[in-house]
């Protein structure tokens, strides 16, 4: 039960650690306290989603705004009255179990007849299922559940009025089934942006609706008809690089072993011929401030374009400029266009750009090489003049937008000769994929350049749910990072996080990236006593916290 685990303790651990927060549902007699004589009479065995007629539901049954049943199987050794079960009815979602929520309920029953031998009674009780709740997205478990009764069948007016001793504390969680198992998967082909023109695909999982919670995911990729295994297995996702034109890809998917009630039925992926690949010539924006931009960005002449291709520009802040194939009479600076072939699902980035004035530096070279031992960037490059250069930044994108500084160098200011510069990036982001670099040359008056853009593939590392994830884990205590897995969670948010441990905790930090919450990370990380401590991060209205093994 990974998963079910893992979800438990993001929701428990802030209870651990500081203590129940409010009143919960009342005054403390609320909270079962047997004596040593208590009875365990009244036992839950199994919980189920029910229509009114006590039929259980299937996945697609139980959507909001029907009205639903919850029943409960269970064994009691005596007839008891005045039944009270207290519960919290844990909503998650089967894909995304970080975006939990609870709803505190009370399910009473005047008489709960005794079981004998081997049978099995049953009580139902009829819920609000919150707004939005459908099967095929979430499922929901009774957690920290209590149950009181007495033993006769006088009323009783509020839970200080039970006896002491006649309550159960229930130490798991009762997962309320379904009937069915129903999951779905599809695919997408990445963006082309390595000179090499290597494709890639990613499959993932589209829907994950009943069956057991514990899901054991296995992904059957077949590559030319040979099973692959450069990904990663076991994920909600998988993806297969390195892929060459005309190579057919086939896909299964099975979990916990067992058929989806409507499987996908997904035909193989031809990948296609070398596409999309154009020449763009660029005339630089060189004109008075008075004169309206003559920069442009154009096709060669003679260039035939099929009518499946589309066409999308933006510029540097992604703001969509045009959807033709070239652009004319645009100021300097960059642009972005990503080029798509409606047929084939295919598609191709460009990171290009134009000058408004001659660039103060004259490079020689611009170089990436990555170490897989070392897992780090090295990005070299050179001059052969420079004018009134004052430094260079180094910015990093990982989906061909969104560059974000992570370095900077001085550069030499007035020179003639040959300047070699050497920066080295360790901060990676655990999903690997395909990382774009450049350069912003930056003079003394503030004015700026950027460079020609280069990539490099970069292997991912083996991630589990959550829109974050810590790595190295378990960490030696010299370097930890958090990296985002999610980018659909995150909307470059400012970001608050602490390490808690039981024995201390950090206080609270607001950076504004994820690099600098990375930077700020090693401080905390020391102070940490060797065993698990959590990280935890806020962004927006959400929270997540990483279990860390520290094992010095």
């Amino acid at each position: 039960m990974k998963f079910l685990s893992y979800r438990l303790y993001l929701i428990f651990l802030p209870i651990l650690l500081f203590g129940l927060v409010g009143e919960g549902y009342g005054q403390d007699c609320d909270v079962c306290k047997p004596n040593q004589n208590t009875r365990r009479s009244f036992i839950i065995q199994n919980v189920f989603l029910t229509d009114s007629d006590g039929e259980r539901l299937g996945v697609d049954d139980c959507i909001s705004g029907t009205k639903i049943w919850i029943k409960i199987e269970y064994t009691a050794q005596v007839t008891t009255y005045n039944l009270n079960i207290l519960t919290d009815l844990l909503i998650a979602k089967n894909l995304l179990p970080e975006n939990n929520r609870i709803e505190k309920i009370e399910l009473f029953k005047s008489e709960v007849p005794r079981t004998t031998g081997n049978n099995l009674g049953t009580l139902e009780f009829e819920v609000d299922i919150p707004s939005g709740f459908n099967c095929n997205d979430e499922n929901l478990t009774l957690t920290n559940t209590q149950a009181f009764w007495t033993a006769n069948s006088t009323a009783v007016d509020n839970l200080c009025d039970y006896p002491p001793g006649l309550c159960n504390v229930f130490d798991q969680s009762f997962e309320v089934g379904v009937d069915g198992f129903l999951y779905n998967y599809d695919y997408l082909i990445e963006c082309l942006i390595d000179e090499d023109g290597k494709f890639g695909v990613t499959f993932f999982i589209t829907t994950l609706a009943g069956g057991d919670r514990s899901y054991e995911i296995n992904w059957n990729i077949q590559r030319n008809g040979v099973l692959d295994n450069t990904g990663v297995n076991g994920g909600f996702s998988y993806t297969i690089s390195n892929l060459e034109s005309t190579d057919v890809i086939s896909s299964d998917l099975e979990i916990n072993s067992t058929p989806s009630d409507n499987p996908t039925d997904l035909e193989d992926i031809i990948i296609p011929d070398e596409i999309l690949l154009f020449n763009y010539q660029r005339e630089d924006d060189e004109r008075t401030a008075e004169e309206n931009p003559n920069g442009s960005i154009t096709l060669e002449d003679g260039v035939l374009i099929p009518e499946s291709y589309r066409f999308f520009w933006t510029s540097e802040d992604g703001t969509f400029i045009s959807d033709e194939p070239e652009l004319v009479g645009v100021e300097g600076g960059g642009y972005f266009l990503t080029v798509i072939d409606e047929d084939t699902g295919a598609c191709r980035t460009y990171d290009l750009s134009i000058s408004s004035r001659i660039l103060p530096v004259i490079y020689k070279s611009i170089k990436l090489n990555y170490s897989e031992t070392l897992r780090l960037v090295f990005f070299t490059w050179s001059t052969t003049k420079e004018w009134e250069a004052s430094h260079f930044e180094i910015e990093r994108a990982s989906q061909g937008i969104n560059f974000e500084k992570v370095g900077e160098v001085k550069a030499a200011g007035w020179s003639d000769q040959l300047t070699e510069y050497v920066f080295e990036d360790k901060m990676l982001p655990l999903t690997g994929g395909n990382l774009l670099y450049r350069l912003k040359q930056v003079d003394f008056n503030g004015d700026y350049h950027y460079s020609e853009v280069l990539s490099v593939r970069i292997p991912g590392m083996e991630f589990t749910q959550g829109v974050w994830r810590a790595f190295p884990n378990p960490t030696d205590g010299n370097a930890l990072q958090v990296s985002l897995l999610d980018a659909s969670q995150y909307n470059e948010e400012p970001i608050t996080f602490r390490l808690i441990h039981p024995m201390m905790q950090t206080p609270a930090l607001t950076v504004d990236s994820e690099t600098a919450m990375n930077e700020a990370l090693s401080g905390g990380l020391s102070r940490m006593p060797k065993g698990v401590f959590v990280v935890e991060v806020q962004w927006g209205q959400k929270i997540e916290h990483i279990k860390v093994l520290k094992k010095y």
